[in-house]
């Protein structure tokens, strides 16, 4: 998704990775692991409630 925003410019995309909170950009993988987590056992207290991954911008 980032390549729409950065036209595949690895300048432009080190200043995204910049202006994280955690230093760098997300990976599709952790987006999957909380989604499956969600989906297990684990996960299964949890209702209507949105689970924030992304990479501590909320938490600014």
């Amino acid at each position: 998704m980032i390549d729409r925003f950065t036209g595949k410019n690895k300048e432009i995309e080190k200043q995204f990775e910049n202006m994280e909170p955690i230093g760098r950009l997300g990976e599709p993988e952790e987006i999957e692991s909380a989604v499956i987590w969600l989906c297990s056992d684990g996960g299964s207290i949890i209702t209507e409630h949105a689970i924030t991954a992304d990479g501590g911008w909320l938490a600014q």
